[in-house]
């Protein structure tokens, strides 16, 4: 007895799914690079090169992302990536906040490796040594881990670069361009200040809180 063909689905179906996924549309293909940001780029990163480039330039320019001052990328020890926004350089200094921690934990460790400092002995700080000041009985050790008894006081304010141009109806302020109009005045605060290295770690801008 002969059976019947029936035709599969599969061949059926399979025509079908091809003319459609035909007229499906790709992904529109990524934004070109701009020379400045693939020269941010080491030649040979270690890793893909249009990649690192594209992922540091989107901090950039990404919408949303806020303002970005500079960008460094390190791999194996070696600086690999490095960018700074307009108006900031590798000569900027740029305000650490808490980053500051570590450099100055690894700063006043290599100090204590090399025998100059020692961590239960009172900084070396000349202000905190005169007698009767009781400062002198701090710590490193007790600086490092912030129990240092020492009232803070919050006194330093962001510091933000503006630019002005004379080509340009606009002032570049706290990120953002705002539009120059008649009868607009700009100030500015400049700070400046000369003290060693110890001293910009541990001058007490605080007020002594033992009690």
């Amino acid at each position: 007895m002969s059976r019947r063909a029936f035709p599969s689905f599969a061949a059926v179906l399979l025509p079908a799914l091809l003319v459609g996924g035909c007229g499906e549309s790709s992904p529109p293909p990524a934004p070109a690079l701009t020379a400045a940001a693939l020269q941010a780029v080491a030649k040979d990163p270690g890793v893909d090169r249009e990649k690192l480039a594209r992922a540091v330039d989107a901090v950039f320019t990404r919408e949303g992302i806020g303002e970005t001052r500079a960008v460094i990328v390190m791999h194996g020890g070696e600086i690999v990536a490095e960018r700074y926004a307009e108006g900031y350089g590798p000569d900027t200094r740029f305000v650490g906040w808490s980053m500051s921690k570590t450099v100055t934990g690894v700063l006043i460790g290599m100090l204590v490796s090399d025998g100059r400092l020692r961590l239960d002995d009172s900084p070396p700080i000349p202000r905190w040594r005169r007698a009767g000041d009781p400062r002198g009985e701090i710590t490193l050790r007790e600086l490092l881990q912030m129990r240092s008894g020492l009232r803070h006081e919050e006194k330093a304010e962001p510091v933000y670069i503006v630019r002005a141009k004379l080509d340009r109806n606009s002032v570049n302020a706290f990120g953002r361009d705002r539009a120059l109009l008649p009868g607009m005045t700009l100030s500015a605060r400049i700070t400046t200040e000369h003290r060693t290295l110890l001293e910009w770690l541990f001058e007490p801008l605080y007020a002594v809180g033992r009690r």
